[in-house]
């Protein structure tokens, strides 16, 4: 497999079949306890009900990260999965993922609205014209990838979140900084 780094600004690639789909909602569902909202995989304000990967079942998590090695020569700094509901929280606001590469892979389609959204090129992935396993990936490190994840109306969304990076100095964090900031700025100037 093509190294998805090496993939154009936004990609689609199939990651998980419908049983491999079905067995991780299986897993994510029996350990339902261990999804909280936090600011563990960024601010409290973009949480939504997540939980790490590692709390699936220990054969899911083998799955997961079999699959994961495989995408690309990038480091893996966070895993972790997102459940959007109307009784839990449907949707994610705007942000920025400071990562050099974003990976969304659907585990399911049988839901209404929900989708990713990126305000600034005014494009929205729609979840449901795709299939179950497949992955959105995108560069993470531009300007243009502040999204959203976009209200879940009727049904449940499960989601994996991975985000890749590759080594940073303190030039470059910096850089990353001051993108967001005039990112935001515009998107907020906008409206």
């Amino acid at each position: 497999m093509k190294d998805i780094k090496d993939l154009k600004d936004f990609s689609v690639i199939n990651i998980f079949n419908d049983n491999e789909c079905l067995e991780i909602i299986k897993s994510i569902d029996k350990n339902s306890d261990k999804l909280e909202v936090s600011d563990s995989y960024g601010g409290i304000e973009i949480s939504a009900y997540e939980m790490h990967i590692s709390k699936l079942d220990n054969n899911v998590f083998k799955l997961i990260n079999k699959k994961i090695e495989k995408l690309t020569s990038l480091s893996l700094i966070q895993g972790f999965i997102i459940k959007y509901n109307n009784d839990l929280l449907p949707y994610m606001p705007a942000h920025y993922d400071f990562s050099t590469l974003s990976v969304v892979i659907n585990l399911n389609t049988n839901f209404s609205g929900g989708g990713t959204h990126f305000p600034l090129l005014n494009h929205t992935h729609k979840v449901q014209d795709y299939n179950n396993g497949d992955a959105l990936i995108f560069k993470a490190d531009k300007l243009s990838s502040i999204h959203e994840a976009l209200h879940v109306t009727n049904g449940t969304r499960y989601v994996i979140n991975l985000k890749f990076d590759k080594k940073r100095n303190l030039f470059s964090f910096i850089w990353t900084l001051i993108k967001l900031k005039i990112s935001f700025y515009y998107y907020n100037n906008k409206k």
